[in-house]
């Protein structure tokens, strides 16, 4: 997901991700998302919602590093 320059510091990304992750938890009590290393606004994003670190992966031909983080909801009440 990307938030116009524009658009940037208002809240918008946060109210997105929680709405995402609330469609997901209906699936899943277990949800992951990857980041590139130097994407700072997201990782702090992700870490203020509760995402914790749980390895590194790389995609493509290029072998692009990316961290993945998870985020557990089992624990939440209904």
């Amino acid at each position: 997901m990307t938030v116009a320059d524009s658009a940037r510091r208002q809240g918008i990304g946060e109210a997105l991700t929680r709405a995402r992750i609330a469609l997901l938890e209906a699936l899943t009590t277990t949800l992951y998302y990857r980041a590139e290393p130097d994407n700072d606004a997201t990782i702090r994003l992700h870490a203020k919602l509760g995402f914790v670190p749980a390895g590194e992966t790389t995609l493509g031909e290029a072998g692009e590093r990316h961290l993945v983080f998870r985020l557990d909801t089992s624990w939440r009440p209904a």
